[in-house]
């Protein structure tokens, strides 16, 4: 009975067992091995280890150099005060472009689809802490009036979506 290629290959790539039996045919692997001198075990390369980022931007050179900056830099920066109570007190914070945002928003969802569209009072409830946000930080309790409007209309709009059950 002739060895099967695979006791061969066993037989000739491991070390302690010594070359393969006269005659027998070498795999490719073990022929490039032979070739480079080198053990059987160790004739395959190792991968190249990658880094885990690009070093260096495939887009350079592709595309003219832009010469203004994607994002406008703040007027002023916000920053938090760490108070020794353990609060923080918020400076430089204004959230009037999300507001007007979130109005304008509302605004549209309700003039397009009317008060039964399911994204109504999640938009109203967004806009209510919002303004329940602003009033805290100017200390205007006006702005608590806007947030409890906004709050009702989101509740008007779930009753009218899902009947009277909604009012909970």
């Amino acid at each position: 009975l002739k060895p099967s290629w695979l006791s061969r290959h066993v037989v000739a790539s491991r070390p302690d067992k010594g070359a393969p039996p006269q005659g027998a045919r070498r795999c490719p692997r073990q022929r490039r091995a032979q070739a480079a001198k080198e053990p059987a075990h160790c004739a395959r390369p190792a991968r190249p280890a990658y880094p885990a980022a690009m070093p260096r931007d495939l887009l350079e050179g592709i595309f003219e150099a832009s010469t203004t900056p994607i994002v406008e830099p703040p007027e002023k920066t916000v920053f938090f005060e760490q108070r020794p109570n353990g609060y923080v007190m918020p400076h430089n914070v204004d959230n009037d472009q999300q507001i007007e945002f979130y109005e304008e928003s509302l605004r549209d969802l309700v003039d397009h689809y009317g008060s039964r569209h399911e994204g109504i009072p999640l938009v109203a409830m967004g806009l209510a802490v919002l303004y329940d946000t602003k009033a805290a930080l100017d200390k205007d309790s006006a702005q608590y009036d806007k947030a409890i409007e906004a709050l009702s209309f989101a509740q008007s709009a779930m009753v009218e979506m899902m009947g009277p059950a909604a009012a909970g």
